[in-house]
């Protein structure tokens, strides 16, 4: 299992995620495919991509704090 699928795996039995396509726009900043494609062909992500899943996580972070 690559660090990737870890991470959507992670977000995903947590629902913070609802699945490849959402994981793909939301947290990866990529196309709706982006997910599904790297996952088949094994790769895993960059550290671009690493960043927008930070930025995102921050985000429903700071979210999360206004509400509560």
């Amino acid at each position: 299992m690559t660090f990737i699928e870890k991470i959507y795996t992670e977000l995903k039995e947590n629902n913070i995620t609802n699945n490849n396509v959402d994981f793909s726009t939301r947290f990866l900043n990529r196309s709706p495919q982006y997910y599904s494609v790297i996952k088949t062909r094994k790769l895993d992500a960059n550290n671009e991509v690493l960043v927008n899943i930070i930025k995102a996580l921050e985000k429903i972070n700071k979210t999360r704090k206004n509400i509560i």
